[in-house]
C-alpha cells in the first residue's frame, strides 16, 4: 500500500469552499489511490471564516486538514506564502501531490502514484513561459548551468513559436514527488523563492522557484502529458504545420480522450471560476449548458457526477 498526501494552497471564501469540496469529492470518487490518503489545505489569512464554518462542514467526512499560513509570512508575501509554505512541511507519506484548488480528478491516478513512490523524479506538466520573464536569464543569474533539458513549453505551437525549449518549469496545478524528494524540496524551494522575490518578483514566482530548485540541485524530473493538467479551454487548431505539429495535435487529442486532472484556470465565455464557482446555483447552471467546447464539456461531466448534495 502506498500512502499519499495532497497539498493545496487556498483562501476561505465561497469560491474556494466550492472548489475544494469538488476537489476532495473527485479524489475520493475518481483517483483510485493505492492506499491511505489525506488532503492538507494551507490557508491564507484574508478571511473572517474559521475552520468550523458551515461551508466546510463536509470536510469532517473526509481525511482533510486545514493549516493557517504563518502570520509573518502572510504579512510579507500575501497569497504566495501559501504556495511556498505547502512545500515546507515534515512530509511522511510515500507520495506527495502538490495541487491547485481549481483542479478536479477525472480519472485514476493509481499508476502515477505507484511510479512516483519509487522514483526520485519530480513529475509535472511543463507550463507556458512566464510573461515578461526570460527563464534563461533567471537561471544564469542564479548560477545554474544551462543545458538541453529536453522539454517544450506547453504553449509552443499554439500561441507562440519561440522559445520552444524550456527548463523544468512545471505548472503548479499538479506536481507529483516521492517523500524523499519532497523533503529535499522543503529545504530548497524557500531559498529559491527568496531569490525570485528579490530579483524577479512575479505572480508566477512560485513556479520559477521550483524550477530553480530542480536545476540548481540537478534533480531528476520528468514531464507528464497533458492528461495530468488539462485545461478547460478549447483545443483549437495549432499554428504550426507539418509532421511535428500533427504529432503534437494527436497527443493533445489523446489527452482529451483520457483526462486525469482537470485544471479549470482558463476563463471562457461559458465558464470562469471567479464568476461561476461563487455559488452552487451558478455551478448547476454551468452543468445544464449545451454546446460546450472540449475542455468545458469534460469539466461539466465531472461536476455533474460529483454534485449530489453539496450543501
Amino acid at each position: 500500500m502506498v500512502s499519499t498526501e495532497i497539498h493545496v494552497p487556498i483562501s476561505l471564501n465561497p469560491n474556494f469552499a466550492h472548489m475544494i469540496y469538488l476537489l476532495v469529492k473527485s479524489i475520493a470518487a475518481n483517483a483510485k489511490l493505492p492506499g491511505d490518503w489525506r488532503v492538507v489545505f494551507t490557508v491564507s489569512r484574508d478571511t473572517a471564516w474559521d475552520f468550523d464554518h458551515p461551508e466546510l462542514a463536509w470536510a469532517k467526512d473526509f481525511a482533510v486538514e486545514f493549516r493557517w499560513v504563518d502570520q509573518t509570512q502572510w504579512e510579507s508575501q500575501q497569497w504566495l506564502a501559501t504556495a511556498i509554505q505547502r512545500h515546507t512541511y515534515d512530509f511522511t507519506t510515500d507520495v506527495i501531490l502538490f495541487m491547485d484548488a481549481d483542479t478536479a480528478v477525472h480519472g485514476p491516478l493509481t499508476e502515477l502514484v505507484l511510479e512516483t513512490a519509487t522514483s526520485d523524479a519530480i513529475a509535472g506538466w511543463p507550463a507556458w513561459q512566464p510573461p515578461g520573464i526570460n527563464l534563461t536569464d533567471v537561471l544564469m543569474k542564479r548560477g545554474c548551468a544551462l543545458s538541453d533539458w529536453g522539454l517544450t513549453y506547453s504553449g509552443y505551437g499554439l500561441t507562440f513559436l519561440s522559445p520552444k525549449s524550456c527548463p523544468p518549469y512545471f505548472n503548479l496545478g499538479f506536481i507529483a514527488v516521492s517523500k524523499a524528494t519532497a523533503q529535499r524540496l522543503a529545504r530548497d524551494v524557500p531559498q529559491d523563492w527568496h531569490f525570485v522575490r528579490t530579483y524577479y518578483p512575479d505572480w508566477f514566482g512560485c513556479q520559477i522557484a521550483l524550477c530553480l530548485s530542480i536545476v540548481r540541485n540537478n534533480y531528476a524530473y520528468r514531464a507528464l502529458d497533458m492528461r495530468y493538467n488539462l485545461g478547460n479551454g478549447d483545443l483549437g487548431e495549432p499554428i504550426l504545420s507539418g509532421p511535428e505539429a500533427d504529432a503534437a495535435f494527436a497527443r493533445a487529442l489523446a489527452s482529451y480522450r483520457d483526462p486525469r486532472i482537470l485544471h479549470y484556470c482558463v476563463p471562457t465565455e461559458a465558464f470562469q471560476k471567479s464568476r461561476d464557482m461563487g455559488s452552487w446555483d451558478r455551478i448547476r447552471q454551468f452543468c445544464e449548458m449545451e454546446g460546450l467546447g472540449e475542455g468545458n464539456a469534460i469539466l461539466q461531466a465531472t461536476f455533474k457526477r460529483l454534485l449530489g448534495n453539496p450543501a
